[in-house]
């Protein structure tokens, strides 16, 4: 029985001429594409027993669905934390506000900690 191109015992096709060329090297891109870094992170809140979190959707994929489920998560890990839903906080995104004025609506509502975005 002709094999045509495989080898014993295996099942993919095996090119002989590439093989004893050696090695193969492949260049791998980010097909996102480059970004801009405009926020910042600040430090962690070591402890968030306590505080109040809000969590800001961007209105990006399936928020609608994750944000809900963060929420019961964040209550049911952190019983005397104070968890705000996306939908308490009339709030835009900072990039249609403009940074500063995010930070001082978010600060208006107590909110020690933000859980901003989601997927994208």
């Amino acid at each position: 029985m002709n094999k045509g191109c495989f080898e014993e015992g295996l099942s993919a096709p095996v090119n002989k001429e590439a093989i004893a060329e050696g090695p193969l090297k492949l260049e791998v891109l980010n097909p996102s594409g480059a970004f801009e870094v405009k926020y910042l992170p600040t430090s962690r809140t070591p402890d968030l027993k306590g505080k109040t979190i809000c969590l800001q959707w961007q209105g990006g994929w399936r928020g609608d669905v994750i944000f809900p489920y963060l929420q019961q998560a964040l209550t049911r890990r952190i019983p005397d934390a104070k968890v705000l839903a996306y939908t308490d906080l009339p709030v835009k995104h900072p990039d249609q506000m403009g940074e500063k004025a995010f930070v001082k609506a978010v600060k208006d509502r107590g909110c020690d900690a933000v859980i901003l975005g989601n997927a994208g």
